[in-house]
This record gives C-alpha cells, structure tokens and sequence, in this order.
C-alpha cells in the first residue's frame, strides 16, 4: 500500500513537472546579429580570412600569449600547440628540433612574414636560438599545405609574423641557473623597433646516473653557458587604393658552449650562430585578392670549435629571393 501511494505521489508531481514546462515561454527568437569575429589569419589558404573559416587547422600565438608565458624562442612559444612536438637537447641556447604531427623539422616549412627562412644546406632552421624580438605573432598551420607553399610543408606551416608594438617596454629579469633577460622595445603600431639580450649560466648539479651498466658519479654540468642579443626593425604603412608596404630588418647572434655527453665532455667547446634577414613587401588589396610583391635576403653563419680536439667547422648560408 505504502508502494502505491508513493507512486501515485511520484505521478502527480511528474505531470506538474510536464505541466510547467509546457506553460513555459518559448524560447527567444534570434536576433539575427552575427557573432563577432574570433581573429584573422593570412597563412592558411595565403589570404587574409577569419581563423573559423580556414581550409585546414589553424593555430595563433599572439603578442599576449608570448609575454605571458615568458617564451624567449619561437620553440618556446610552441609547446604549448597541440599537435607540435618540439624535440630540444639542452637548455636555453641549445639546438631545438621540431615537427608536426608526426614529420620531421624537414617537412615542417617555416616562414618569417611568409618568406621561407631554413638553411640551404640542411632544409631547416634551429627554432631554439631564433628569438621573438618584435614578433607579434605566430600562425600554425597543421596539415599537407605542399599545393600552396612546396614540397617542404608536408606536415605544415609555422608562419612568424612581425610588427610594431604600441607604446613602449621596459623589462628586465632574472631568475635561476643565471637567467638574466633584458627586452626594450618602442613604436606607434606602425614603426617599431625592439631589442633583446638573454644570459643563461646552465650550470646545475645532477644527482648520480646509471645506463646499463655505466655508471656516472654526480656532479654538476659546466660549459653550458648561453648568451644572445637580437635587433629588430619593423614598419607597415597602408596608403589609398588598398597599397601597404611592409619593411623589416632583424639580425640576432647567438654563442653558446657545448657540454658535450657525461662521458665524453667538451669543457671548452663554443658554438656561434649569426643570422640576419631583410624584408621589403608592396601589397595590392582588391575585392577578393591580393597581390604581392616581395624581396628578401637571409644569411647565417654557424661556427663550432673544440680547442681540445683541434676541430673547427663553419657553414654559411644565404638566400635572396
């Protein structure tokens, strides 16, 4: 008896329940307003369009995200993607490999405002040393783009992008294994003009390590020093009839030591890597495209000696397109 009246209880307030929604307002008609747009990206489909409308997956780093999380290096900065592996052999200063989803750092192309930027002699660029001085953001693009930019972005396009900041910017910090950082910076959102110094010591101690059967005693890690300093000018004017044109001129220096492994050290080994670019861009805007005309030059200079083996080698590359 107790059983049935609980489930008449339980009827009566389901069909109050059915009841009120039924009486319930219908839900408001839209209002026909579109939603507001996210952001816009140029690396995709190689034209300026909103980031939900692109043909293939497409990420941004912008300015805020870069200061927020403390990135120094572009592979810093991409960590952080989904999808992007960033393979590093040291600490700050040293070589940082990349890919995505799967490929390699010679199928993953990299741009510096659209212009290919890797060496000729490896098909690559060492992201760990390329540094973020007046970078306004970095566009992500993960999937096959060979139809539009060649047979070197078989994974994807990693698009640095330059600009101007607004306003000035003074930071200095420092933090452990000797990080001293330095980044001043200055411009109207047009012409700007930044500069970055970083200093790392590197040096940490680490406990006793065993692989199969070698054994290493703990010590602490020398020779693995990195310093780097970076210049950049970049400006942007649009003009009537939809001209703009885009100037940039960076160069950065990188001198790093090299360890080497616990069991075969270098304690007086150096490595150097010079780079410098120059950018000039005549853009023509239309309806539903745009035309562009673009010459660049990028070299760098890689050099490593060990004293203690006698050994030197140094590879120059340059391009000019």
């Amino acid at each position: 008896m107790l059983r049935i009246l609980s489930g008449c209880a339980f009827g009566a307030a389901l069909l109050t329940s059915t009841a009120r929604v039924s009486a319930a307002d219908p839900a408001p008609a839209p209002s026909g307003s579109a939603l507001p747009e996210i952001g816009r990206v140029t690396t995709s489909d190689r034209r300026s369009e909103p980031i939900d409308r692109t043909a293939r997956p497409t990420f941004v780093i912008d300015r805020a995200r870069l200061d927020a999380t403390g990135a120094r290096t572009v592979s810093d900065a991409l960590r952080s993607i989904p999808g992007v592996a960033i393979y590093s052999f040291g600490p700050f200063g040293s070589q940082s490999d990349y890919g995505i989803r799967g490929t390699n750092s010679a199928q993953t192309l990299v741009l510096l405002d659209g212009v290919p930027i890797a060496n000729v002699s490896s098909g690559t660029i060492d992201l760990g040393t390329f540094p973020l001085v007046n970078v306004s953001r970095i566009e992500v693009v993960e999937s096959g783009s060979s139809t539009l930019y060649g047979t070197s972005a078989i994974g994807g396009v990693i698009n640095i992008i330059t600009g101007a900041r607004r306003g000035a910017e003074v930071l200095l910090s420092a933090g452990s294994f000797g990080d001293d950082d330095v980044r001043l910076g200055a411009g109207d959102g047009k012409i700007g003009v930044a500069f970055e110094r970083h200093v790392a010591t590197n040096a940490f101690a680490y406990p006793m390590l065993r692989y199969g059967t070698v054994t290493f005693p703990a010590a602490t890690r020398t020779n693995s020093w990195a310093t780097q300093t970076a210049l950049r000018f970049t400006a942007l004017e649009s003009f009537g009839s939809g001209f703009s044109v885009r100037a940039d001129l960076g160069g950065d220096a990188t001198r790093s030591a090299v360890p080497g492994r616990l069991d075969f050290p270098s304690p007086r080994a150096l490595q150097s890597v010079a780079r410098n670019n120059a950018l000039l861009e005549v853009t023509k805007t239309f309806s539903n495209s745009a035309l562009s005309l673009t010459l660049s030059g990028a070299r760098s200079a890689l050099s490593y000696s060990d004293p203690d083996s006698g050994g030197e080698t140094n590879t120059y590359d340059a391009r000019t397109q």
